[in-house]
């Protein structure tokens, strides 16, 4: 335990500490844009696309402030059980910023001060410039469209209609509603301008009722 507790730090000269940020940067931003494509479940968050790339960039600034030091590593661990099992945090952004307030009290109170300044600023540039960018937010063209459709409806027909608006669709959900069925689909139309010829030619369909077509810029719930 003496030999794990002596070793000599580790010290990360400035360069050195900006290529590591700016590879856990690209490493963040292609983890998110993977995420994206690959969503398939009932709700979309977009803070917590822009919480996956500043959580990398977090995590690479704490190892770098750890170093090889078992100390500074038990304190960490510490630290972050406060957040979850004391503190209730219901948004991922929130959590980013404990978590990046504990990582920088961390290097600053451990006397490694390069890490806290350039972590901090790389880290804080990146979070305005995904916020100027709208890292994650859905296309104009993206919606979820919700409608209820009688049992003995006509599938073929807005199938038909899916076929000659949208670029693509996918079912998010189903339920039964008395005698109805409700469908939710993530819809990509291939003009948003057409967004109301649409809804129009859906809504000729025989027992099709209820149609919505919501489109957001950061969170969809449905």
């Amino acid at each position: 335990m003496n030999q794990l507790t002596n070793l000599p730090a580790i010290l990360y000269s400035v360069p050195q500490i900006i290529i590591n940020l700016v590879a856990a940067f690209i490493s963040g931003v292609i983890i998110a844009l993977v995420y994206k494509k690959t969503h398939r479940g009932i709700t979309y968050s977009q803070s917590f696309m822009t919480s996956l790339v500043l959580i990398v960039l977090i995590t690479a600034t704490v190892i770098m402030a750890i170093g090889n030091s078992l100390p500074r590593a038990f304190g960490l661990i510490g630290a972050f059980s406060v957040i979850r099992f004391r503190t209730p945090i219901k948004d991922t952004w929130d959590m980013v910023f404990l978590f990046l307030a504990l990582t920088l009290g961390l290097a600053t109170g451990s006397g490694i001060y390069p890490v806290a300044a350039i972590g901090l600023g790389i880290i804080t540039a990146a979070i305005f410039f995904l916020q100027k960018i709208g890292f994650g937010v859905i296309s104009a063209n993206d919606m979820v469209l919700t409608f209820q459709i009688k049992s003995s409806g006509n599938d073929n027909q807005y199938q038909d209609i899916f076929k000659q608006f949208l670029r693509e669709h996918i079912l998010l959900n189903a339920r039964s509603i008395d005698k109805d069925l409700e469908l939710s689909f993530k819809i990509h139309l291939k003009d948003n301008r057409q967004l109301q010829t649409f809804v129009k030619q859906l809504g000729i369909v025989k027992g099709i009722s209820r149609i919505e077509a919501l489109n957001t810029n950061q969170d969809v719930e449905y």
